[in-house]
């Protein structure tokens, strides 16, 4: 039994296809197969079963993944152990985003320059809400998650550190009679106006302090469209479909000729900030996730 077979063997339980697994192992299919037929023989006995809609663990299957996904994890952290200790950062570097983080936090640059300080590090990236990325980073399947705030109470094994702190703004499109202001409050908008509220997609931490915020003020808005990209919210919102409510910096950072005109206004008497945390083990995070972490406190935007 190779640690090679057991990868592949991983990334086939993980995508319950060959061809994606194959694609994302970046190895001819026909090679992959191979291997796993080839672990099967090693073990005697079927490890998948293939069928017309993909495939599936045979109860040996789930029991090899389970521990072989432990091998895994602790052959890379070992590898990057020994590589820090020579003073090379190389390894995996899992990490997860919740939808918002691309656009808010300067995340993308910091992987840009933690590859290119450290290129022998394989970075990748899976979105996810945020309690599931949380569990994740528990349970090892991340080694680090940028994730929204307020959330539930986090595990004792793991730390958090804030990364951005900002206020939220409403977007109008230019035509509104209310555009022209520079600050606005929520009840001339949802009550005065009725206007409807461009959702953010449920489960989102943003969409939560803004649901909280517009409570505690006894403002029940009409929902509007749901969008799951903030991008999209400012777009919505611009063609006049309702009123956006989005972090401050989401303006800042969209190619604003590639969409309608619009205005931002600052939103009085809401009580509601946008948060993202970087949440890693306290104990067992790995080299490249310590430096990542860095990186990003150093990035790190509050207002």
């Amino acid at each position: 039994m190779e640690l090679r077979q057991l990868r592949y063997f991983c990334a086939v339980a993980a995508e319950r296809n060959f061809t994606r697994a194959a694609a994302n192992l970046r190895v001819a299919q026909s090679a992959l197969s191979h291997q796993v037929a080839k672990l099967e023989s090693e073990l005697g006995t079927e490890l998948l079963i293939r069928g017309p809609r993909g495939v599936r663990l045979t109860e040996a299957g789930e029991l090899l993944n389970a521990h072989a996904q432990r091998i895994i994890d602790q052959t890379d952290r070992a590898g990057s152990e020994i590589a820090e200790l020579v003073g090379l950062l190389r390894g995996r570097l899992r990490v997860g985003l919740i939808q918002t983080s691309a656009t808010i936090t300067p995340i993308i640059a910091v992987l840009g320059e933690l590859h290119r300080r450290h290129p022998l590090v394989e970075i990748e990236i899976i979105s996810a809400p945020s309690t599931e990325m949380i569990a994740s980073v528990e349970d090892g399947g991340l080694d680090v998650a940028v994730v929204g705030t307020p959330h539930d109470a986090l595990p004792s094994g793991l730390e958090e550190h804030l990364l951005v702190d900002e206020p939220v703004v409403a977007i109008l499109p230019t035509g509104h009679p209310l555009a022209d202001r520079t600050t606005i409050s929520p009840r001339e908008l949802f009550v005065d106006y009725d206007e409807p509220l461009i959702r953010f997609h449920e489960g989102s931490s943003l969409g939560a302090v803004t649901d909280a915020a517009l409570q505690r003020l006894g403002i029940q808005p009409r929902w509007g469209i749901q969008a799951w990209q903030l991008e999209d919210m400012v777009r919505f919102a611009a063609h006049g479909l309702g009123i956006a409510i989005v972090p401050a910096s989401t303006p800042g950072h969209l190619n604003r000729t590639q969409l309608p005109t619009f205005s931002t206004l600052t939103l009085a008497d809401l009580d509601a900030r946008h948060r993202v945390s970087l949440i890693l083990d306290k104990e067992h995070a790995s080299p490249a996730a310590r430096r990542l972490a860095e990186l990003l406190l150093g990035a790190a935007t509050t207002r």
